[in-house]
């Protein structure tokens, strides 16, 4: 992985990186001013939290509660294209919490971001590479101009799949599927089968 772009993510900037779903936009998650350029980049709601990448599924269980329907979720399907919502054991900034008190985070499949992740120290966004409500971009050819001019590195790794992961609130006594994506209601209901709350 290029050294610059670690130099540029613990230095606070954003950079677009490829991902096992989408193209990301990723910037250190202790980073205000990084997080606000995102948000003026995609044009996204202030209100609306944005999703972390973490390296593996030890690195989750270190920073957040899992409930048993979460460790079986996170069994099954991580590292890959499924974010969970969980409340985190440690401090993490009001900006990155939902209105459960959850954050939604994830493992990629995907060796770049989780390498990033442990190079940076540090959880990073993983929200997707588009204008907020646009569509995504499945080569960097596709990037609107207002993200290309306004981040400090582009990672070209070739067409993605271009499938937004499945997000899953696991804050509450029963689970609630936010966002099917990749991983299809039915698949989840074979893990969680009798377990019920899908």
């Amino acid at each position: 992985m290029p050294p610059q772009l670690i130099t540029i993510l613990k230095d606070g900037g954003v950079v677009v990186i490829p991902t096992d779903t989408l193209y990301a936009l990723s910037a250190r998650a202790s980073s205000a001013t990084a997080l606000r350029r995102i948000y003026e980049l995609k044009g996204r709601n202030i209100n609306r939290p944005l999703s972390l990448f973490m390296a593996d599924v030890e690195d989750l269980r270190r920073h957040f509660h899992l409930t048993t329907d979460a460790e079986r979720l996170a069994d099954a399907f991580l590292p890959g294209p499924l974010t969970l919502v969980l409340r985190p054991r440690v401090p993490f900034p009001p900006w990155l919490m939902g209105p459960t008190g959850g954050v939604g985070v994830r493992v990629p499949a995907h060796r770049l971001p989780r390498g990033l992740v442990r190079a940076i120290g540090e959880p990073l966004t993983a929200t997707s590479a588009n204008v907020s409500g646009g569509r995504d971009a499945l080569v960097i050819e596709e990037l609107p101009p207002s993200l290309t001019q306004g981040v400090e590195m582009i990672i070209d790794g070739g067409r993605v799949k271009g499938v937004a992961s499945t997000v899953v609130d696991c804050t509450g006594k029963q689970i609630k599927v936010l966002r099917e994506g990749a991983v299809g209601f039915s698949k989840l209901e074979e893990v969680l089968e009798g377990k019920g709350g899908v």
